[in-house]
């Protein structure tokens, strides 16, 4: 509720994330004393007006005033030389600014999410503004064009040769832009967001376009450009040679694509978010699919992968919601961390004896898939790769595995059985945590570790055998397996971690070895229908100092024989 603040004279430094999410603030006095302004040190103050930074302050930090969205007037003073990265960022109400000939140095993004800013004024010796655009002082780079800037059609002055990180991002005013001959270079996110960029034109002189340059222009339909470098073909961007395919349009029109003979591989991001496309032919001669190919095309339905492809990059193709059917050749060796994230209407998949490597997060998501074939060749299964698969019900784990990774099967809800084999030495987080239908697992002799959570809120698991082999069973390992009745603790466990029998509700036996040393915090807190604890002869008094009182009268000291074979 805090909306005026008067700092008081000999006030020298705002520290980081001091005003942070002060939604209410609506007025700021700095005094001159202020020399130091930390790092989002007014973050998301979204009710902050205006704001003057005192004579004191030389470098603007990152994040300063980030999410200041009713700040319409700032005053930058003389003397500040540095604005960091994303110091406005998301000040949508920001209008105009008047950046002092002091600056030497404005870093990226730093009025990204300004979607009224259309003019910015500077005239010093580093940077310069014309028509409130700002460039370098030499006019070779455009820096940032004002995101509410108003043209149907943009041409770049000759003098610039580099078009700089986000120089245009989210400019959602412009139609079409014209490149001139002299620029080199179109840096990353260049023109990321142009939303209603409809066409643009690429000089020859070109030789670089990085990543993302053109991510999320949603209108774009074409793409022109004839040099050594680029070549477009039906407003499509190529290297001039033909092999990679670099751009499709993501307005393009037309369900259906085959991509060239020629083309050798497609380039990242190359069909990012093409939503209206269905079918994609991809040649024999394409060997490798780069990250987020085909990443958020939604209505493609079926793909064919060739015999010619060695890798599928990872999130190449993420966020697919209507892919059903994929065939993954047998001379692919790698599926990518997020390759088939979210392809939420994908069924069946067959992984060929060629994959080795199966990346994080790979099928992640993918809520309708049922079966999985997962081959011998396979040695790696990421962490998270088949997290909140829901309608997952069998899976074959091969021996060639030795670690089931951290949340590998993490909220497979439809998954009853599963079969580890005796190649696995270590079980990590959260492996088969949320395995809601999961009701026998077999742990085999070669398992040492269960590390925390791996089968956290196995509700439906009633029987689960721990081998000599463990010697860890780490925190909320079992915590919440409201069905498991009876636990067997091994010889080569020394001590019973913090929660890991909480809220087993129907857990009726334990049988605890001489071998425990420690019972941590809560080990068997909310295991209501707990009547028996198994503990070796004459070690009541051990096990009373290890366990709360409440426990004491469920000890039943029993042959240490039969602590191994209850």
């Amino acid at each position: 509720s805090l909306q005026n603040i008067h700092l008081p004279y000999g006030v020298t430094t705002i520290e980081e994330l001091t005003f942070r999410g002060c939604s209410a603030l609506k007025k700021i006095y700095i005094p001159d004393s202020v020399t130091t302004i930390e790092r989002c040190a007014f973050l998301e103050c979204s009710s902050l007006q205006n704001i003057r930074i005192s004579r004191g302050v030389t470098t603007i930090s990152e994040g300063a005033f980030a999410g200041c969205s009713a700040l319409k007037h700032i005053r930058i003073p003389h003397g500040v030389t540095t604005i960091e990265e994303e110091a406005f960022v998301g000040c949508s109400a920001l209008r105009y600014i008047h950046i002092p000939d002091s600056v030497t140095t404005i870093e990226e993004n730093t009025f990204a999410d300004c979607s009224r800013l259309r003019s910015i004024n500077y005239n010093g010796i580093f940077l310069k503004s014309v028509n409130g655009i700002l460039f370098s002082a030499d006019l070779k780079r455009i820096i940032r064009f004002p995101q509410a800037k108003f043209r149907v059609t943009y041409i770049i002055p000759n003098s610039v040769t580099t078009i700089e990180e986000g120089a245009f991002q989210e400019c959602s005013r412009i139609w079409n832009i014209r490149i001139p001959h002299g620029v080199t270079t179109i840096r990353k996110k260049a023109f990321y967001g142009c939303f209603f960029l409809k066409n643009i034109h690429i000089s020859d002189s070109v030789t670089t376009i990085e990543e993302g340059a053109f991510d999320r222009c949603r209108a774009l339909q074409s793409i022109n450009c004839n040099g050594p470098h680029f070549k477009s073909v039906n407003g499509i961007l190529f290297s001039a040679d033909l092999k990679k395919i670099i751009l499709f349009p993501q307005a393009r029109t037309g369900v259906t694509y085959s991509i060239p003979d020629s083309v050798t591989t497609i380039g990242k991001r190359a069909f990012h978010h093409c939503s209206s496309l269905q079918n994609i032919r991809i040649p024999d001669s394409v060997t490798t699919i780069e990250e987020e190919a085909f990443c958020g095309c939604s209505a493609l339905q079926n793909i064919h992968i060739p015999d010619s492809v060695t890798t599928i990059g990872s999130w190449a193709f993420g966020l697919c919601s209507s892919l059903q059917n994929i065939h993954i050749s047998d001379s692919v060796t790698t599926i990518g961390s997020w390759a088939f994230v979210e392809c939420s209407s994908l069924q069946n998949i067959h992984i060929p004896d060629s994959v080795t490597t199966i990346g994080s997060c790979a099928f992640g998501l993918c809520s309708s898939l049922q079966n999985i074939h997962i081959s011998d060749s396979v040695t790696t299964i990421g962490s998270w790769a088949f997290v909140e698969c829901s309608s997952l019900q069998n899976i074959r784990i091969p021996d060639s595995i030795t670690t089931i990774e951290e949340g590998a099967f993490k909220g497979c809800s439809s998954l009853q059985n599963i079969r580890i084999p005796d190649s696995i030495t270590t079980i990590e987080k959260g492996a088969f945590e949320d395995c809601s239908a999961l009701q026998n697992i077999r742990i085999p002799d070669s398992v040492t570790s269960i590390e925390a959570r791996a089968f956290h809120g196995c509700s439906s698991l009633q029987n689960i055998q721990i081998p000599d082999s463990v010697t860890t069973i780490e925190f909320k390992a079992f915590h919440g397996c409201s069905s498991l009745q009876n636990i067997r603790i091994p010889d080569s466990v020394t001590s019973i971690r913090e929660w890991v029998f909480k809220e087993c509700s129907s857990l009726q036996n334990i049988w605890i070895p001489d071998s425990v040393t420690t019972i941590e915090e809560g080990a068997f807190e909310g295991c209501s229908a707990l009547q028996n604890i198994y503990i070796p002869e004459g070690s009541s008094m051990k096990f009373k100092v290890l366990m709360s009182e409440c426990y004491h009268e469920l000890f039943i000291e029993t042959e240490r024989k039969s602590l191994k074979n209850p």
